[in-house]
């Protein structure tokens, strides 16, 4: 005998869209995996950029809520300030999964995709792939 089960929905129906064959909605979650690697590995130049000229960690956060990477600091600044890692909420294997198949399914460059590419095998091959995708800021948290 079938039950049927009552299952919640969390996400914001204004934001859920259909498209008309299983293969564009896949590379409708790439394009939407792409802007977290960028946005993310945005995140860390920063702080990278911040660092080497002396301002302090929550100095450059807060030069970012005037920005376009409020929202990934939002979201992402408080992990990698505190270097919680292993909280995580999109694994670097899984994004290092998906940012392989941008680069093989585009017919152009990826150029900025290829550097979060790579800052994530590097965290893989450290033994991160389980951590949280701002795991490649590891080594930028002051």
């Amino acid at each position: 005998m079938a039950r049927a089960r009552e299952i919640a929905v969390w996400a914001d129906t204004s934001k859920i869209k259909t498209y008309e064959s299983p293969a564009k909605a896949a590379v409708a979650k790439l394009i939407a995996n792409l802007t977290v690697a960028l946005s993310t590995q945005g995140l860390v130049e920063a702080l990278r950029l911040g660092h080497s000229n002396d301002l302090g960690t929550e100095e450059i956060l807060s030069t970012l809520d005037l920005t376009l990477f409020a929202g990934i600091k939002a979201i992402k600044g408080d992990v990698i300030t505190a270097c919680t890692f292993d909280d995580t909420q999109f694994s670097a294997d899984l994004l290092a999964k998906d940012l392989r198949l941008m680069l093989h399914s585009s017919q152009y460059p990826l150029p900025a995709i290829a550097t979060v590419f790579e800052s994530l095998q590097t965290a893989v091959r450290a033994g991160h792939g389980n951590d949280d995708l701002s795991v490649i800021a590891a080594n930028d948290a002051k």
